[in-house]
This record gives structure tokens, sequence and C-alpha cells, in this order.
């Protein structure tokens, strides 16, 4: 009895040496949306459910049993977890935040600025279907020994 007591002890002890550390699971794909800005998404097949793993991020609003938008709420992460009837799962890391950048002078014709909206990463036409800027054009003023104004002028 004793001996079976303690090949016990020792195959679970055995057991938890080599345990190995926990995965971390990476996700399918990465959305980045500023607040207030929406963007649907449609999957090939039907799913039967979806869970958010913070609140107050983003809201889901479900279309039909294959498509959801998702609409920016307040800044923040979270992950999107899309199930289907087959088990299969689908991950979605939601960033909401950045800031808009504004671009001056870029054409005679159009409105003042085109704006692009950044995040820590990158910068994307936050308005996609104004024209692109076709050069930029950067104007240095000082002023001399003489006192004089001069305009230095570069265009890239």
């Amino acid at each position: 009895m004793r001996l079976l007591l303690a090949m016990a002890a020792f195959a679970a002890l055995t057991v938890c040496a080599f345990a190995q550390p926990p995965l971390e699971i990476k996700p399918d794909e990465r959305i980045d949306l500023r607040i207030g800005q929406a963007r649907t998404f449609q999957f090939d097949k039907p799913y039967s459910g979806f869970s958010l793993a913070s609140e107050g991020v983003v809201k889901l609003n479900v279309q039909t049993d294959r498509t959801f938008t998702i609409l920016g709420t307040g800044p923040g992460e979270t992950l999107i977890t899309v199930t289907f009837n087959d088990q299969d799962i689908h991950r979605m890391s939601v960033t909401v935040g950045g800031r808009t950048v504004r671009m001056y002078g870029t054409g005679k014709d159009e409105k003042d600025y085109i704006g692009y909206f950044c995040t820590s990463t990158e910068c994307g036409r936050g308005d996609s279907d104004a024209p692109q800027p076709n050069g930029l054009t950067i104007e240095k003023r000082s002023v001399n020994r003489k006192g004089e104004m001069t305009t230095t002028t570069k265009s890239y």
C-alpha cells in the first residue's frame, strides 16, 4: 500500500516537472479604428457567437449570421473572438485610437487640408476619396544681418 502511494506521488511530481508554460495565442488579424469609425466584416460561413475581451472599446452590431459591424466607441484595445459551429475560431485584435494629422497646401482647387489618420506605427488616408498630394514645399523665413526678411523654399 505504501509502495503504491509512493509511486503515485512520484508520478504526480514527474508530471508537474515536465509541464510546459502556456503558449500565447496570436490574433488572426489586426484592425485599427478611430472613435466613431465603423467597419463591416463578412465571413464565408455562419458564426455561432462572439465575445469581447474588454468592454467600452468597440460595439458589435450583428447584420446577418455571417456579417457584423465593429464600431469604435472608446480608446483602447480589445480582442474579438468569433466562434463557428464546426469549432473553428477566428480572433481579431482591435485598436481604437490614433489622431488626425492635417496636410495643408496640397492644391488650389480643393479644401485647404487633407486629413490622415495616424497611429503609433503608421498613417493612412482619413479621406480616401480626396486626391493624393503630388509634392511637398517647405518655406523657411528668416531675418538676415541687415534686418531684411529672406525666404528659402525647398520642394520635394
